[in-house]
């Protein structure tokens, strides 16, 4: 059964829009309410919406915790895109050079959504230290026929956007 630190959590992530004051507030709870997140964004709670997973990797990024930047790295190989994107942009928010490697790892799986190519592609920018820069490269430079993701239109686009 769910404490009551949980069912609060589990309230806030399931409403329609949630602020950017929210991660503040979870973080003042203390470090139950963040282990809360991150278990909603990780998925240990059975039967979770997609949406609430969601919610919950974003809000991720806006946090300060330790455990949160942790999720967030993750998260970014998650199997579910929206997820995934989502840890995608919190890592970017948060410009967390730890996880340039996750991100490279990610952009190196030949079965990797182009949207979350994309995303990736973004977080590295956003990131811009000399190890996001050479990661960015080296997809830059990778052949479409070894990373069908890095062929798709859109990632040529956002490729193409200094």
């Amino acid at each position: 059964m769910a404490s009551a630190i949980e069912r609060h959590v589990l309230r806030i992530l399931n409403a329609v829009e949630i602020t950017p004051d929210t991660a503040r507030s979870i973080e003042e709870v203390g470090t139950p309410a963040v282990t809360a997140v991150c278990d909603v964004a990780t998925g240990c709670f059975p039967g979770l919406r997609v949406k609430m997973r969601s919610n919950a990797t974003a809000l991720l990024g806006r946090m300060l915790h330790r455990q949160a930047k942790q999720a967030v790295r993750m998260l970014i190989t998650d199997p579910i895109p929206d997820v995934a994107i989502c840890a995608l942009r919190a890592a970017a928010r948060l410009r967390m050079a730890a996880a340039v490697s996750d991100i490279g790892a990610a952009l190196s799986n030949r079965d990797l959504p182009p949207l979350v190519a994309v995303e990736a592609v973004k977080a590295l920018r956003e990131i811009n230290n000399s190890e996001s820069r050479r990661q960015l490269h080296r997809y830059e430079e990778a052949d479409a026929s070894e990373l069908p993701h890095r062929g798709a239109a859109v990632v040529a686009n956002v490729l193409r956007v200094v």
